[in-house]
């Protein structure tokens, strides 16, 4: 008999927190991803063959959507922040570039993996659409560029 000895983790059960946000809640987030660019090297003593080697490694964006509230999520403030130093090269107090943690937990709420996204910011803003005629849970979307990430397992 095989024993099993690690049980995927299931998607619908994680907490994500921005450093210096207030609590906010999203319903779901895009993949994360990373790639590492394939370089072709042509080798002199072998003209008529191709080495493949790795060159640059770049970060995919995250998406984060959470249900539209009365209440400021700060979301949009983070994006204006972002937008405004980019239009108007002005000084911040704080830095723009924040840290993200997400949480992925276990059916009984334990946290089970950690990955934390670091040098996080905002590159586009979203709230949805008005429908007179349909109506619907209004969304905010929130696209974020990160440097790193680390994973941690507990």
């Amino acid at each position: 008999m095989t024993k099993i000895t690690a049980v995927p983790l299931i998607n619908n059960r994680f907490v994500i927190t921005i450093d210096e946000m207030p609590s906010t809640s999203f319903s779901s987030m895009s993949e994360i991803s990373d790639e590492t660019e394939i370089q072709e090297k042509r080798e002199i003593s072998k003209p008529f063959s191709i080495t493949k080697i790795p060159g640059a490694t770049s970060t995919g964006s995250i998406v984060f959507t959470r249900g539209f509230t009365a209440k400021s999520s700060g979301l949009d403030k983070w994006r204006e922040e972002v937008r405004n130093l980019v239009l108007y090269s002005t000084k911040l107090k704080k830095p723009i570039k924040r840290t993200i943690i997400i949480q992925i937990l276990s059916v009984v709420g334990e946290i089970k993996k950690q990955i934390i996204l670091k040098g996080a910011w905002p590159t586009k803003y979203v709230i949805s659409g008005l429908d007179s005629l349909e109506p619907a849970i209004m969304l905010e979307t929130l696209e974020v560029e990160y440097t790193s990430k680390e994973i941690k397992s507990f």
